[in-house]
């Protein structure tokens, strides 16, 4: 199916609540709404480190700046360590890894582009992220699924962040202590904002174990939950309706099905561009999501989702092989999803 929307809160849950319920349009507002609501946590990730980490939650050691040069000074430290602003910008460079002096540069591009001069510089920490995402409602919480994403342009994480290239679901190394670090940063929210909506928790996983939570983000995250909602329900929309009415959210169908979303973007990104290419792609048995509108700078062109019992390679090395067959123009993809 070939789906054409826009949504600051997720395409693909746009799309799904569109497909599955006659109360599709009015959900989609409502969900618009809360997004809008919740944006300024989400924008603040001082913030929500100050809170967090007060409360006992297990994050990286960081420091907040509130000025430029406050940053210059943080950054005069041995590498790698980790840059993240304060935005209300959901996409483009909001987290720079600084290994070598001439990624300082891309911080103070970053700084630019998401127009600020707030947020956190944080110890660097080896490991495997990956992201789960729930519903937070004024009675409990639920849990839908977990998936891993693909962020920067080029192979091997070279390149410029690029909001989301790909995913892969459900990940395959969630700790044991997963839920219990979710349920402490929703009773942490709960308490100091009275939140509830849609989170996106992000977790690093060490290889002795650890568990450190990274960030939260107040919305369904695209293209983790692409790869999230083949393994869904459609009792996903009682629970959605459950959340907007605050009453108890009652768990969703959940099948643990593998899936891979690869996605395109313009080679020129995020350079806005006058034009769109004209892709048609006729991509059964893959899912197309495509997104469109002012928002994206007209470079950001779609995703692919493939489904199954199959292995994720397995998944992501067809779609592979379609778009060799498909003249993309000045679009480009990841070539190492799900590796």
């Amino acid at each position: 199916m070939s789906l054409s929307t826009r949504s600051c809160a997720g395409t693909a849950l746009e799309n799904f609540l569109t497909l599955h319920t006659a109360q599709g349009l009015e959900l989609s507002t409502w969900l618009n709404n809360l997004n809008t609501q919740n944006r300024y946590l989400e924008g603040s990730k001082s913030l929500a480190y100050q809170v967090l980490s007060r409360a006992g939650v297990s994050i990286p050691p960081s420091q907040t700046f509130s000025t430029l040069d406050q940053l210059r000074s943080l950054m005069q430290r041995p590498f790698p360590f980790v840059v993240k602003f304060d935005t209300s910008v959901m996409m483009g460079t909001q987290t720079v890894i600084v290994q070598c002096d001439d990624d300082k540069l891309t911080v103070w591009r970053s700084a630019e582009f998401a127009q600020s001069s707030k947020g956190i510089v944080q110890d660097f920490c080896i490991g495997k992220e990956y992201t789960v995402t729930v519903l937070v409602g004024k009675h409990n919480w639920i849990s839908i699924g977990t998936a891993v994403d693909y962020k920067q342009l080029q192979e091997q994480n070279q390149g410029l962040n690029t909001w989301g290239l790909g995913s892969v679901s459900p990940c395959d190394y969630v700790s044991p202590h997963t839920n219990n670090a979710v349920d402490q940063v929703v009773q942490v929210l709960r308490k100091r904002f009275k939140y509830w909506g849609f989170l996106s928790c992000q977790f690093l996983l060490e290889p002795n174990g650890s568990l450190w939570f990274l960030e939260y983000n107040t919305r369904f995250c695209d293209p983790e939950f692409q790869s999230i909602l083949p393994s869904l329900g459609p009792d996903l929309i009682t629970a959605i309706q459950q959340l907007k009415q605050h009453s108890v959210i009652d768990p969703v169908t959940y099948q643990s099905v593998n899936a891979v979303t690869v996605g395109l973007i313009h080679q020129e990104w995020p350079v806005p561009q006058t034009q769109r290419a004209n892709l048609t792609l006729d991509a059964n048995p893959f899912d197309v999501v495509t997104m469109q509108g002012p928002w994206d700078y007209n470079t950001y062109w779609g995703t692919l989702t493939n489904s199954g019992s199959r292995s994720h390679a397995e998944l992501v090395r067809e779609i592979y092989n379609f778009l060799q067959t498909q003249d993309l123009g000045p679009y480009r993809y990841r070539t190492d999803i799900g590796q």
